[in-house]
């Protein structure tokens, strides 16, 4: 099979934006060293605040979850990792906040929204009458080499005076064309995979909590 001239140029074309992608995150590594970049995480969405409440739906609690996560992604501070033209990592990205608080908290401004009164407690146990969320959290992390793609996922589950009230497992995910490989990319692209994991996670809790929400 032969290629037209045409043929090569299109080809060339569409090669070209993972190609300067490639040299420019290549080109951010060499200038700021192996030191790990801190990306700085929000909650929830691009905007730091949450939206109004629509309606009052009761007092829930939300606990602190546990870190579950893996070795093979990430731990502590660590979010993720960048790689040169040759898929190597090079640098480690951490966040600037705990990033399991970072997915509990992003649920405590998902169920805000929906119009529930939350309270943060350190367990269900703390938490008294009220129906808690709890949660594991099983990957936060970010790669990149020709694109940013980032995770946020977590089995979580409601709890009530020590009786499992609900199960199941939500995740997050989201991808970008990385120009640069700024902390602003980093940031963007974490929180667009967080608010996909509330769109997932959060109209499964809610009938629930509605339910059981102290009125």
């Amino acid at each position: 099979m032969y290629l037209t001239i045409s043929d090569r140029r299109t080809g060339q074309a569409e090669g070209r934006p993972k190609h300067r992608a490639a040299i420019a995150l290549f080109l951010a590594v060499g200038s700021s060293g192996c030191a790990p970049m801190r990306v700085p995480l929000g909650y929830g969405t691009l905007d730091v605040n949450p939206p109004a409440p629509k309606t009052e739906a009761g007092q829930i609690a939300v606990a602190r979850f546990d870190d579950a996560r893996s070795s093979e992604y990430a731990t502590g501070d660590e979010i993720g990792q960048m790689r040169n033209l040759y898929g190597m990592p090079v640098k480690k990205i951490e966040g600037s906040q705990n990033p399991v608080l970072w997915v509990s908290g992003g649920l405590v401004n998902g169920l805000a929204a929906e119009g529930f009164t939350v309270e943060r407690v350190e367990s269900a146990q703390t938490a008294g009458a009220l129906p808690t969320v709890v949660g594991k959290v099983s990957k936060v992390f970010v790669d990149t080499y020709m694109a940013q793609t980032a995770w946020v996922d977590a089995e979580v589950g409601i709890d009530q005076r020590g009786v499992r009230l609900f199960s199941t497992s939500c995740s997050g995910e989201a991808t970008q064309t990385g120009w640069w490989g700024t902390e602003e990319e980093y940031r963007s692209i974490l929180a667009l995979a967080m608010e996909n994991f509330l769109k997932a996670c959060v109209p499964k809790l809610t009938p629930i909590l509605s339910q059981y929400a102290a009125k």
